[in-house]
């Protein structure tokens, strides 16, 4: 039977940090597609919080109707509750606004909560934020404290595949001097494997449970074809991310100079990795 692994990730800790912080503003948690920014903060809030209100702009669109009338941070709270059926008690509970790309109303509404409201704790993250930041529309400047979560690190991949051990050798390393062999022959594999399945923390965690290394190749390969599509969708009047069904993608130079970019289905690469 498979073992259940839960992703540790070492952005918790700046998590709390900014829980803690006397300067706290609402966060906004940016990332990539499938890098852990809902699991994360849901897994902060059920940790360190008493509630935690989740709001998904993709999934539910009528939240935003909550910010359209006005962005008194009152009143859109008053109406949350009601809407959740669940008090929201600053200070005491967490709200996560997830998906935020998605309604430019909601995202603006942070300078107004940081003004007004600063003893709620607000999370917000979205995918493509920096697509969506560098278009109109007003943004909350100085308003947000900012983190960013990005695949998994090595150091991460070692505390997921319980090897913590190795992780706190090479920590506490503090010289550039050579490894028992042992250690380095083992590290050197496990780094094999690391750059075999990649960082997307739901591919660490289907290896770390299974230990199947191409079925995690697959999914992982799923995954990106997702995160390409997002992209595509996310500036869908750029001619250069035209999305195609096989999204592995190649950038190619012809005519006058003109970068094209090719999508082309799956290639298969041998590797000397031990797996």
């Amino acid at each position: 039977m498979a073992k259940y692994h839960t992703m540790k990730r070492d952005i918790y800790a700046k998590l709390l940090s900014w829980k803690s912080s006397p300067r706290r503003k609402p966060l906004l948690l940016q990332g990539a597609r499938q890098t852990g920014k809902t699991f994360i903060l849901k897994e902060f809030g059920r940790n360190e919080y008493g509630n935690t209100v989740y709001c998904n702009f993709e999934e539910n669109p009528d939240l935003d109707r909550f910010f359209q009338r006005d962005l008194n941070p009152g009143r859109v709270l008053a109406e949350l509750s009601i809407y959740m059926n669940l008090e929201i008690r600053p200070e005491a509970d967490l709200i996560i606004f997830d998906e935020i790309q998605v309604s430019n109303r909601a995202l603006n509404s942070l300078k107004y909560f940081a003004e007004q409201k600063s003893d709620v704790h607000i999370a917000a993250a979205g995918s493509l934020l920096g697509v969506k930041l560098s278009g109109p529309g007003s943004f909350p400047v100085g308003k947000v404290n900012f983190l960013h979560l990005y695949p998994m690190t090595f150091m991460e991949f070692l505390t997921a595949m319980e090897e913590s051990r190795y992780r706190k050798l090479l920590e506490d390393v503090d010289a550039f001097v050579p490894l028992t062999e042992a250690f380095h022959i083992h590290l050197i594999d496990l780094l094999r494997r690391y750059y075999f399945v990649g960082g997307m923390p739901e591919a660490v965690k289907h290896f770390a449970e299974t230990g199947n290394a191409w079925e995690t190749r697959k999914d992982s390969g799923r995954n990106y074809q997702i995160l390409c599509s997002g992209f595509c969708q996310a500036c869908p009047g750029n001619r250069h991310t035209q999305a195609y069904p096989d999204m592995g993608f190649h950038p190619k130079t012809s005519g006058k100079g003109e970068q094209k970019i090719r999508f082309f289905s799956r290639q298969k690469r041998s590797t000397g990795a031990s797996i």
